[in-house]
């Protein structure tokens, strides 16, 4: 059975050589499906299965549940994405892998940002606060934990300050930290959480079993 997925997947992003990092994007997905499927038939041919049953494809759109950006720019205009290939800082929160909705919290997210003063961090100079934006969405219910990756506490007076407006404009947030990551090297989080809501969790279900999404946990 043919998986019923589309062929091509166009991302604007890739095709400008903005963004390399779907590098498979130029196979058409069936391919991609077949490719695994025979990769994993070889690898269990001792076993002889009596039945292969055919994939299960997801979406090519829309599917990913957490979103890691980089925070660019300058306070007066912060970027979060990307480095391209170019060395230049790249909007990435219209990537067509996330969610309508998750696209929207993005796009916000840079003016809240500039709103409430702080800083991106430049790694060309160690200076500025905000590293990275981390967020993960519930597909379950929509909920979202957002978390600032920081420098130091230095600008958690003014996050703290800013989040009312930002809670009110998107109620889906329910859990919101901020994680302190506090040395000059590439490591995406530090070990000190401090959380900026009461919630310290957002749920998801599979397969009608509740499953609690926190800071540092893995789930895809």
């Amino acid at each position: 059975m043919e998986p019923t997925v589309s062929c091509h997947f166009d991302c604007p992003h890739f095709r400008q050589d903005r963004c390399r990092s779907c590098r498979r994007i130029e196979t058409p997905y069936a391919q991609q499906l077949a490719t695994k499927q025979a990769e994993l038939q070889g690898v269990l041919a001792n076993l002889a299965p009596a039945v292969w049953l055919p994939p299960c494809p997801g979406t090519v759109r829309a599917f990913r549940n957490k979103a890691k950006m980089v925070v660019l720019g300058a306070a007066h205009a912060p970027v979060l994405g990307i480095v391209s290939p170019a060395g230049q800082a790249v909007d990435l929160t219209d990537c067509p892998l996330y969610p309508p909705d998750m696209q929207a919290l993005l796009a916000a997210l840079p003016d809240w940002i500039r709103q409430a003063g702080v800083p991106p961090y430049r790694i060309d100079r160690a200076k500025g606060e905000l590293k990275f934006i981390l967020l993960t969405r519930s597909q379950w219910c929509g909920e979202f934990l957002l978390r600032f990756v920081l420098r130091s506490t230095t600008a958690l007076p003014r996050i703290r300050s800013a989040l009312p407006a930002l809670l009110a404009a998107f109620p889906a947030i329910q859990a919101v930290s901020a994680n302190i990551q506090p040395l000059h090297k590439a490591v995406l989080e530090g070990e000190q959480e401090i959380f900026l809501s009461d919630r310290q969790a957002i749920e998801e279900r599979l397969n009608g079993i509740p499953l609690f999404i926190r800071p540092k946990s893995f789930f895809q």
